[in-house]
């Protein structure tokens, strides 16, 4: 798989964020908001994660398709983007963070 290199896995994840507004603000300004306002470095949820090199979430706006010929295509939602390099089973990872910052992440999920 190329998304193995030894005991290291890569791990990417797009997650739509549904069309749409709360209170006036885009519920992907709101994911954005939230996202911003989480601890960073050592109180960083993430931080909890046993076994996690490197991690970070984002919001992709939209990918643009260029090819020849070239033509117009956008996506249909914005999308919450996680990304990870980890050291171990990805089911068991996966598991781990669950159990680590379900708390942490509730709010994002209530988007």
């Amino acid at each position: 798989m190329p998304n193995i290199s030894g005991k290291a896995y890569g791990l990417t994840t797009l997650c739509p964020i549904k069309n749409g507004q709360q209170g006036g603000i885009s519920n992907s300004n709101l994911t954005r908001k939230i996202l911003q306002q989480l601890p960073e470095n050592q109180h960083s949820p993430l931080a909890k994660v046993a076994n996690t090199y490197l991690a970070r979430f984002f919001i992709l706006d939209d990918a643009v398709f260029e090819s020849y010929p070239n033509k117009l295509d956008t996506l249909k939602s914005k999308y919450l983007v996680f990304t990870s390099n980890l050291h171990g089973d990805i089911d068991t990872y996966l598991t781990g963070m669950w159990n680590s910052i379900e708390n942490d992440m509730g709010q994002l999920c209530s988007v």
